[in-house]
């Protein structure tokens, strides 16, 4: 990511690999443990961390040291100012969007897969982010972080139809049209009034990697095991 964000005093912001082990927020113990292993591997507090209860929707919530080893219910966009506050999110194809205000120090994590994206959930962090903090879009910086690519996400004709203004969103391909989700986040956060320089891509198909990255396209298990994104900035003044 930019020099901005990495320079940044405290920050933390990775996700997991298959080797991690599956990191869905359920009842299984394994899981939990997975996510604490991993937790701690980034030099963090499991409590720390604050979770997101998925509903592929375009729900920002801010949260704060009191949410700590919780799970946000009904919202796919976490977001923060604080110190010592870990947003994290689970992903198997859909995009993991990390954005980063260096100067208001705010941060917000976000899922989006393509019902996400249709309704703009990056627009939408990108102005939660300003209205709570004061982070104005033209000060951030955003990582459209690791997700499925073009060559292997085939949608219908209701999910082409509905980013068919955004150009080369939607291309032919012999098995029916296909999707690019990164293009699309990128779109909309270039649309929110983050600089184009600013915004990063990762270039890692989850599809195509299956030694580092679940993928339910490729896999075909539901529910799908997954990946966790994981953003912060450490106390460094602790």
């Amino acid at each position: 990511m930019h020099t901005a964000v990495r320079t940044l005093p405290g920050i933390v912001l990775a996700w997991s690999s298959v080797a991690d082990g599956d990191m869905r927020i359920d009842a299984l113990p394994a899981h939990a443990r997975n996510r604490e292993r991993f937790a701690r591997s980034l030099g963090i507090l499991p409590d720390t961390l604050v979770g997101a209860d998925l509903v592929h929707g375009d729900t920002v919530r801010a949260v704060g040291k009191h949410e700590g080893g919780t799970v946000i219910a009904g919202t796919d966009a976490l977001m923060t100012d604080e110190e010592d506050v870990f947003l994290s999110v689970t992903v198997a194809d859909c995009i993991p969007v990390f954005l980063v205000h260096p100067e208001r120090r705010a941060l917000a994590l976000v899922h989006a897969g393509w019902r996400g994206l249709a309704l703009d959930i990056p627009g939408a962090a990108v102005a939660a982010l300003g209205k709570m903090y004061g982070a104005d879009a033209r000060g951030l910086y955003a990582l459209v972080g690791p997700s499925i690519c073009a060559k292997h996400y085939a949608v219908g004709e209701e999910v082409a139809l509905r980013f068919a203004s955004f150009p080369g969103a939607i291309t032919a391909h012999e098995d029916g049209k296909h999707a690019n989700l990164r293009l699309i986040a990128r779109a909309l956060l270039l649309r929110a009034g983050v600089p184009e320089g600013n915004i990063e891509t990762v270039a890692a198909c989850t599809y195509e990697e299956p030694e580092r990255f679940f993928s339910l396209r490729r896999d075909g298990v539901r529910p799908p095991p997954v990946i966790m994104a994981v953003l912060g900035k450490r106390d460094v003044g602790a």
